[in-house]
């Protein structure tokens, strides 16, 4: 059986040591299946919970929970404690998410590719 050397960076986040990872294919799976998930739940939750806020808000609400946060636990373990989860996530600093976002985006440029075009374009 052959083992393949996938790619991994250790980040701190919030003081807490993550290894982030080029994905794999069953990472990319499990990615595929949490968003699928997340955008199903979203899609069959009560409308006044899922269109509380106004309706910019809740596109970028909506594109957080459903597509940038399972991209990003997907290819995440932390080495201190479990990850965080969604609402963690969505009440960190900026500063902290964009360390994440990052690191994840430099190892898996597939996973956001209008980001990686704007950002090439801008070069």
């Amino acid at each position: 059986m052959s083992v393949y050397a996938i790619k991994t960076k250790e980040i701190k986040v919030c003081e807490q040591r993550f290894i982030v990872s080029q994905a794999s294919t069953k990472m990319g799976n499990e990615r595929y299946m949490a968003i699928t998930k997340a955008d199903t739940l979203w899609n069959t939750m009560p409308k006044q919970e899922n269109h509380k806020l106004d309706e910019i808000e809740n596109v970028v609400e909506r594109q957080l929970k459903t597509y940038v946060y399972p991209s990003l636990v997907s290819v995440t373990e932390s080495l201190d404690a479990e990850l965080p989860s969604y609402d963690e996530f969505y009440n960190m600093p900026v500063e902290e998410q964009e360390v994440w976002l990052s690191c994840v985006k430099e190892l898996n440029p597939s996973f956001f590719p209008d980001a990686v075009d704007t950002e090439e374009k801008k070069s």
